[in-house]
């Protein structure tokens, strides 16, 4: 840990179109570690239960989960009626994200004293790639104190790249030397077994220099989580100095080994907030992009059902019934919108009551106005 009492744990989400690449840094990750005999940092891939987790971490609690078609995590993480298996899954990995550092971890309480799992300060990095149909489950209020408020997002909007054959190269001796002092490293001399007991934590310190760049930093992440609202964005700012000093750990961590006396140096930090500054800016754009998609999806909704009833039309209060769900403002908004821009035309009539609002598509918006009281033949002539 470094001396801000930040911890080298990172929950990322890359999305991007299928066949883009976005599998290869998986697989440089998991042939670096393979070949430095140490694959026992990965989590599987198919463990879908809170139990699974514990299980893994009470053994190696320290490791990296490489989650592909993470899509599916997202759908149940972020579906209020979901349960079973992937549900208690995410709701570990949002409890792992604040706990790197508690000494004995217990995910949940057994029965019997003896089947309780028990991990000793966790860390938890996870790494999830998905495709862009991904940002459904994107909102406003996922980010504010939800699974979503874990990570940073990355939406990969420049298109599929051309297709091409990545070359066959060897890793660098130095990469597997490193990956293999790092994976044998314990903060105490002969202990090689993380089972026996929660030993104290490193504790990197930061200069001078990086305490007042990060110091800097923070104040723009509040200026800019104050600026603006939680739709907008604001509690992603709110997160950003965190995330910084955490990234600042991790590379300088990456140009040492462990037995080097290192400290986090200002062109760490520098860097670390340089790459959250983008990746938060990212993210926001994404949530952006997401809140526009749902309204757009919702109002595709609205006209295609208007059309379903074809020359009837719709009424407002087949409307109301059918998105029932939508809140009056939001539903009303998207009908004055989709009305503004000709994908719906709506005509009022008398009922001698409340006027009947009813709407239609151009293709079956009717040529003259009838009363409902009027008979279709009388109306015609």
């Amino acid at each position: 840990m470094n001396s801000l009492g930040g911890r080298a744990v990172l929950y990322i989400c890359l999305m991007a179109p299928s066949a883009s690449g976005k599998n290869r840094p998986r697989e440089v990750i998991q042939q670096i570690y393979a070949e430095a005999g140490c694959p026992e940092y990965f989590f599987p891939e198919d463990m879908t239960s809170d139990t699974a987790y514990a299980d893994f971490l009470q053994a190696q609690p320290a490791g990296l989960a490489m989650i592909d078609e993470f899509g599916k995590i997202l759908a149940v993480a972020n579906h209020p009626n979901a349960s079973g298996p992937h549900k208690l899954a995410a709701a570990t990995q949002m409890k792992l994200y604040t706990s790197a550092g508690v000494s004995e971890w217990r995910p949940k309480k057994m029965a019997n004293k003896k089947d309780d799992r028990v991990a000793y300060k966790p860390h938890l990095t996870i790494l999830g790639t998905t495709t862009p149909d991904a940002m459904q489950y994107l909102t406003a209020d996922s980010f504010k104190d939800g699974y979503n408020s874990r990570f940073v997002f990355y939406n990969e909007a420049s298109g599929r790249p051309p297709h091409r054959k990545a070359e066959q190269l060897l890793v660098p001796e130095s990469l597997i030397r490193f990956a293999k002092e790092w994976s044998a490293y314990r903060t105490e001399s002969g202990d090689s077994l993380w089972e026996l007991h929660a030993p104290d934590q490193r504790v990197i310190q930061l200069t001078e220099e990086s305490v007042s760049a990060w110091d800097r930093f923070r104040l723009l992440c509040d200026i800019l989580a104050n600026s603006m609202t939680e739709d907008e964005g604001g509690s992603i700012w709110a997160r950003a100095a965190e995330r910084a000093h955490n990234v600042a750990l991790i590379r300088a961590a990456s140009e040492n080994l462990p037995d080097d006396d290192f400290q986090i140096e200002k062109s760490h930090m520098d860097w670390a907030i340089a790459i959250v500054d983008w990746l938060t800016t990212q993210s926001i754009q994404t949530l952006q992009k997401a809140g526009q998609n749902e309204r757009e999806r919702d109002a595709e909704r609205i006209v295609a059902f208007v059309h379903s009833r074809r020359s009837a039309g719709a009424s407002m209060t087949e409307i109301i019934k059918k998105f029932r769900a939508m809140p009056k403002r939001y539903r009303d908004e998207l009908i004055a919108e989709l009305i503004n821009t000709g994908e719906l035309m709506g005509r009022e009539t008398s009922t001698g009551g409340r006027p009947k609002q009813t709407f239609w598509t151009p293709t079956f918006f009717p040529s003259e106005a009838f009363c409902p009281s009027q008979q279709p033949e009388a109306a015609a002539a």
